[in-house]
Protein backbone atom coordinates (compact mmCIF):
# COMPACT_ATOMS: atom_id res chain seq x y z
CA UNK A 1 0.00 0.00 0.00
CA UNK A 2 1.48 3.18 -1.28
CA UNK A 3 2.11 6.01 0.93
CA UNK A 4 -0.16 8.84 0.77
CA UNK A 5 1.03 12.17 -0.80
CA UNK A 6 0.01 15.83 0.56
CA UNK A 7 -1.60 17.59 -2.26
CA UNK A 8 -1.76 21.37 -2.82
CA UNK A 9 -5.18 21.65 -4.10
CA UNK A 10 -5.09 25.89 -4.13
CA UNK A 11 -2.15 25.28 -6.53
CA UNK A 12 -3.58 23.08 -8.65
CA UNK A 13 -6.91 25.21 -9.56
CA UNK A 14 -4.42 27.47 -10.44
CA UNK A 15 -2.39 25.50 -12.84
CA UNK A 16 -5.87 24.77 -14.40
CA UNK A 17 -6.46 28.59 -15.23
CA UNK A 18 -3.11 29.34 -16.88
CA UNK A 19 -3.97 26.04 -18.88
CA UNK A 20 -5.07 26.42 -22.40
CA UNK A 21 -8.62 24.96 -21.71
CA UNK A 22 -11.48 26.33 -24.20
CA UNK A 23 -13.74 28.55 -22.52
CA UNK A 24 -17.08 29.06 -23.81
CA UNK A 25 -18.67 32.78 -24.09
CA UNK A 26 -22.05 33.66 -24.33
CA UNK A 27 -22.88 37.08 -26.76
CA UNK A 28 -25.73 39.06 -24.87
CA UNK A 29 -26.15 41.62 -27.34
CA UNK A 30 -29.83 41.60 -29.31
CA UNK A 31 -29.25 41.15 -32.29
CA UNK A 32 -31.78 43.57 -34.90
CA UNK A 33 -34.43 42.07 -36.80
CA UNK A 34 -34.62 43.66 -40.09
CA UNK A 35 -37.45 46.46 -39.81
CA UNK A 36 -40.63 45.80 -42.38
CA UNK A 37 -41.19 48.45 -44.76
CA UNK A 38 -44.11 50.38 -44.09
CA UNK A 39 -44.99 50.57 -47.54
CA UNK A 40 -44.72 48.10 -50.26
CA UNK A 41 -43.61 48.79 -53.96
CA UNK A 42 -46.83 49.95 -56.21
CA UNK A 43 -48.39 51.41 -53.49
CA UNK A 44 -49.91 54.60 -53.70
CA UNK A 45 -47.97 57.69 -51.14
CA UNK A 46 -48.58 60.95 -50.71
CA UNK A 47 -45.30 63.55 -50.05
CA UNK A 48 -46.21 65.19 -46.80
CA UNK A 49 -43.20 67.31 -46.87
CA UNK A 50 -43.16 68.97 -50.10
CA UNK A 51 -46.97 68.91 -50.99
CA UNK A 52 -47.62 72.32 -48.94
CA UNK A 53 -51.25 73.26 -47.05
CA UNK A 54 -51.31 76.65 -48.67
CA UNK A 55 -50.79 74.57 -51.99
CA UNK A 56 -53.81 72.31 -51.09
CA UNK A 57 -55.97 76.14 -49.95
CA UNK A 58 -55.12 77.08 -53.38
CA UNK A 59 -57.36 74.02 -54.38
CA UNK A 60 -54.21 72.97 -56.62
CA UNK A 61 -53.62 69.00 -57.66
CA UNK A 62 -52.31 67.33 -54.78
CA UNK A 63 -49.91 64.96 -56.19
CA UNK A 64 -49.57 61.11 -56.19
CA UNK A 65 -46.72 59.26 -55.99
CA UNK A 66 -46.05 55.81 -56.67
CA UNK A 67 -43.38 53.55 -54.73
CA UNK A 68 -40.63 52.41 -57.30
CA UNK A 69 -38.47 50.76 -55.07
CA UNK A 70 -37.07 50.78 -51.31
CA UNK A 71 -33.10 51.27 -50.83
CA UNK A 72 -30.96 49.37 -48.57
CA UNK A 73 -31.16 52.44 -46.15
CA UNK A 74 -35.05 52.20 -45.95
CA UNK A 75 -35.36 54.75 -48.02
CA UNK A 76 -37.71 55.22 -50.42
CA UNK A 77 -37.72 55.81 -54.22
CA UNK A 78 -40.88 57.28 -55.36
CA UNK A 79 -42.43 59.12 -58.99
CA UNK A 80 -45.31 60.89 -59.36
CA UNK A 81 -48.49 59.02 -60.78
CA UNK A 82 -51.37 61.40 -61.51
CA UNK A 83 -49.98 63.08 -64.58
CA UNK A 84 -52.08 65.37 -66.53
CA UNK A 85 -51.62 65.18 -69.94
CA UNK A 86 -48.71 67.55 -71.60
CA UNK A 87 -47.35 67.76 -67.93
CA UNK A 88 -43.67 67.08 -67.70
CA UNK A 89 -42.83 64.15 -65.74
CA UNK A 90 -40.42 65.09 -62.37
CA UNK A 91 -37.73 62.22 -62.23
CA UNK A 92 -37.89 59.70 -59.06
CA UNK A 93 -36.70 61.08 -55.96
CA UNK A 94 -35.84 59.08 -52.53
CA UNK A 95 -37.13 60.10 -49.57
CA UNK A 96 -37.72 59.12 -45.96
CA UNK A 97 -40.28 56.62 -44.62
CA UNK A 98 -41.31 59.20 -42.16
CA UNK A 99 -42.47 62.11 -44.64
CA UNK A 100 -44.48 59.63 -46.69
CA UNK A 101 -48.42 59.17 -45.88
CA UNK A 102 -50.72 56.64 -47.71
CA UNK A 103 -54.18 58.20 -50.23
CA UNK A 104 -56.33 56.14 -48.33
CA UNK A 105 -57.15 55.29 -44.72
CA UNK A 106 -55.44 53.21 -42.92
CA UNK A 107 -57.61 49.68 -42.01
CA UNK A 108 -58.26 49.51 -38.19
CA UNK A 109 -56.60 47.06 -37.72
CA UNK A 110 -53.26 49.32 -38.20
CA UNK A 111 -54.60 52.54 -36.84
CA UNK A 112 -51.87 52.41 -34.01
CA UNK A 113 -49.06 52.60 -36.14
CA UNK A 114 -50.52 55.43 -38.58
CA UNK A 115 -53.50 57.52 -38.62
CA UNK A 116 -55.06 59.73 -42.19
CA UNK A 117 -55.96 63.25 -40.99
CA UNK A 118 -56.55 66.33 -42.84
CA UNK A 119 -55.14 69.39 -41.67
CA UNK A 120 -57.59 72.32 -40.16
CA UNK A 121 -57.40 74.12 -43.80
CA UNK A 122 -58.31 70.67 -45.90
CA UNK A 123 -60.75 70.53 -43.15
CA UNK A 124 -62.34 73.82 -43.29
CA UNK A 125 -62.58 73.74 -47.66
CA UNK A 126 -64.02 70.23 -47.03
CA UNK A 127 -67.13 71.58 -44.78
CA UNK A 128 -67.01 74.71 -46.94
CA UNK A 129 -67.73 72.69 -50.33
CA UNK A 130 -70.36 70.44 -48.01
CA UNK A 131 -72.37 73.67 -47.24
CA UNK A 132 -72.01 75.13 -50.46
CA UNK A 133 -73.33 71.70 -51.82
CA UNK A 134 -76.17 71.86 -49.51
CA UNK A 135 -77.31 75.02 -49.78
CA UNK A 136 -77.54 74.65 -53.64
CA UNK A 137 -79.37 71.03 -52.71
CA UNK A 138 -81.82 73.74 -50.38
CA UNK A 139 -82.26 76.12 -53.05
CA UNK A 140 -83.26 74.08 -55.35
CA UNK A 141 -85.71 72.21 -53.01
CA UNK A 142 -87.20 75.67 -52.21
CA UNK A 143 -87.69 76.67 -55.98
CA UNK A 144 -89.75 73.15 -56.35
CA UNK A 145 -91.49 73.90 -53.71
CA UNK A 146 -92.42 77.53 -54.39
CA UNK A 147 -93.33 75.93 -58.10
CA UNK A 148 -95.61 73.51 -56.66
CA UNK A 149 -97.26 76.17 -54.56
CA UNK A 150 -97.29 78.41 -57.42
CA UNK A 151 -98.99 75.49 -59.64
CA UNK A 152 -101.23 74.33 -56.44
CA UNK A 153 -102.77 78.12 -56.23
CA UNK A 154 -103.18 78.52 -60.47
CA UNK A 155 -104.95 75.32 -59.87
CA UNK A 156 -107.12 76.17 -57.33
CA UNK A 157 -108.20 79.76 -58.58
CA UNK A 158 -108.79 78.05 -61.97
CA UNK A 159 -111.15 75.35 -59.85
CA UNK A 160 -112.92 78.67 -58.38
CA UNK A 161 -113.51 80.23 -61.38
CA UNK A 162 -114.89 77.03 -62.93
CA UNK A 163 -116.80 76.45 -60.04
CA UNK A 164 -118.29 80.32 -60.09
CA UNK A 165 -119.09 79.54 -63.81
CA UNK A 166 -121.18 76.77 -62.92
CA UNK A 167 -123.27 78.22 -59.86
CA UNK A 168 -123.58 81.37 -62.41
CA UNK A 169 -124.72 79.39 -65.58
CA UNK A 170 -126.99 77.50 -63.43
CA UNK A 171 -128.39 80.52 -61.16
CA UNK A 172 -129.18 81.97 -64.66
CA UNK A 173 -130.51 78.80 -66.60
CA UNK A 174 -133.85 79.25 -63.78
CA UNK A 175 -133.79 82.78 -63.12
CA UNK A 176 -132.71 84.60 -66.02
CA UNK A 177 -134.50 87.68 -65.17
CA UNK A 178 -131.21 87.96 -62.59
CA UNK A 179 -128.52 88.98 -65.66
CA UNK A 180 -127.27 92.00 -65.51
CA UNK A 181 -126.27 94.42 -68.20
CA UNK A 182 -124.44 97.29 -69.02
CA UNK A 183 -125.50 101.05 -69.12
CA UNK A 184 -124.46 101.14 -73.52
CA UNK A 185 -126.98 98.10 -73.34
CA UNK A 186 -129.65 99.56 -70.88
CA UNK A 187 -129.97 102.69 -73.18
CA UNK A 188 -130.47 100.92 -76.29
CA UNK A 189 -132.88 98.31 -75.01
CA UNK A 190 -135.24 100.94 -73.62
CA UNK A 191 -135.20 103.12 -76.71
CA UNK A 192 -138.91 103.07 -78.62
CA UNK A 193 -139.55 102.68 -82.01
CA UNK A 194 -142.52 103.80 -83.64
CA UNK A 195 -144.66 104.53 -86.61
CA UNK A 196 -145.63 107.96 -88.43
CA UNK A 197 -148.64 107.72 -86.21
CA UNK A 198 -147.31 106.77 -83.19
CA UNK A 199 -148.15 103.21 -82.73
CA UNK A 200 -145.04 101.51 -81.22
CA UNK A 201 -143.36 98.43 -83.42
CA UNK A 202 -140.55 97.61 -81.72
CA UNK A 203 -139.70 94.04 -81.36
CA UNK A 204 -138.37 94.42 -78.16
CA UNK A 205 -141.43 96.53 -76.30
CA UNK A 206 -144.31 93.90 -76.78
CA UNK A 207 -146.28 94.55 -73.42
CA UNK A 208 -148.73 97.53 -72.61
CA UNK A 209 -147.31 100.46 -72.86
CA UNK A 210 -149.09 101.68 -69.47
CA UNK A 211 -147.87 102.29 -66.07
CA UNK A 212 -149.41 99.74 -63.47
CA UNK A 213 -150.11 100.07 -59.97
CA UNK A 214 -147.44 98.13 -58.62
CA UNK A 215 -144.73 99.96 -60.82
CA UNK A 216 -146.21 103.63 -59.41
CA UNK A 217 -146.40 102.38 -56.45
CA UNK A 218 -142.21 101.15 -56.44
CA UNK A 219 -141.32 103.99 -58.49
CA UNK A 220 -142.95 106.81 -56.46
CA UNK A 221 -141.94 104.86 -53.17
CA UNK A 222 -137.72 105.03 -54.44
CA UNK A 223 -138.07 108.56 -55.86
CA UNK A 224 -139.56 110.02 -52.80
CA UNK A 225 -136.78 108.42 -50.63
CA UNK A 226 -134.32 109.91 -53.14
CA UNK A 227 -136.11 113.48 -52.71
CA UNK A 228 -136.07 113.19 -48.81
CA UNK A 229 -132.19 112.25 -49.15
CA UNK A 230 -131.01 115.23 -50.77
CA UNK A 231 -131.59 114.14 -54.13
CA UNK A 232 -132.02 117.27 -57.19
CA UNK A 233 -135.86 118.09 -58.22
CA UNK A 234 -136.68 118.16 -62.08
CA UNK A 235 -140.09 120.18 -61.45
CA UNK A 236 -140.71 123.86 -60.32
CA UNK A 237 -142.32 123.49 -56.72
CA UNK A 238 -143.69 126.33 -54.38
CA UNK A 239 -141.55 127.06 -50.85
CA UNK A 240 -144.64 124.90 -48.92
CA UNK A 241 -144.32 121.58 -50.85
CA UNK A 242 -141.77 119.82 -48.52
CA UNK A 243 -143.18 116.31 -49.31
CA UNK A 244 -140.81 114.21 -50.78
CA UNK A 245 -143.96 112.10 -51.73
CA UNK A 246 -146.15 114.97 -53.13
CA UNK A 247 -143.26 116.28 -54.83
CA UNK A 248 -142.19 112.60 -56.70
CA UNK A 249 -146.09 112.66 -57.90
CA UNK A 250 -145.59 116.17 -59.36
CA UNK A 251 -142.50 114.37 -61.59
CA UNK A 252 -144.31 111.26 -62.37
CA UNK A 253 -147.52 113.54 -63.86
CA UNK A 254 -144.72 115.34 -65.88
CA UNK A 255 -142.94 112.55 -66.62
CA UNK A 256 -139.78 114.02 -65.51
CA UNK A 257 -138.88 111.06 -63.35
CA UNK A 258 -135.54 109.57 -64.91
CA UNK A 259 -136.44 106.09 -64.38
CA UNK A 260 -135.84 102.95 -66.46
CA UNK A 261 -138.09 99.60 -65.39
CA UNK A 262 -137.85 96.34 -66.25
CA UNK A 263 -140.26 94.19 -66.82
CA UNK A 264 -139.36 90.13 -66.86
CA UNK A 265 -140.93 88.01 -69.72
CA UNK A 266 -142.32 84.63 -69.74
CA UNK A 267 -139.54 83.18 -71.73
CA UNK A 268 -136.91 84.14 -69.29
CA UNK A 269 -135.93 87.73 -71.57
CA UNK A 270 -136.78 91.18 -70.07
CA UNK A 271 -138.48 94.31 -71.62
CA UNK A 272 -136.68 97.90 -70.57
CA UNK A 273 -139.15 100.96 -70.71
CA UNK A 274 -138.55 104.51 -69.25
CA UNK A 275 -141.30 105.81 -67.32
CA UNK A 276 -141.66 108.90 -69.36
CA UNK A 277 -142.48 106.25 -72.77
CA UNK A 278 -145.64 104.74 -70.57
CA UNK A 279 -148.89 106.27 -70.28
CA UNK A 280 -150.42 106.31 -67.22
CA UNK A 281 -154.40 105.22 -66.21
CA UNK A 282 -156.40 107.86 -63.99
Amino acid sequence: MSALEEVDVEQQLQNQDDSDSPVIKINTEVIDEKKEPKFKVGELVIDAQNFKVVDAANKEVQPIYVVKAITEDGKYLIEQHNVEEGQEISPPYEIEEDDLTPVNPPSPDFAHESKFELSSEQQQLVDKGIEEEANEQLNVITDEDDDDDDDDEEGDDELKKLENNMQKDYLLSYHPELKQINFNELLSLSKITRNKNGIIVDPLHKTFPYLTKFERAKILGQRAKQINNGSPIFVKVTPNIIEGHTIALMELNQKKIPFIIKRPLPNGSSEYWKVSDLNMLD
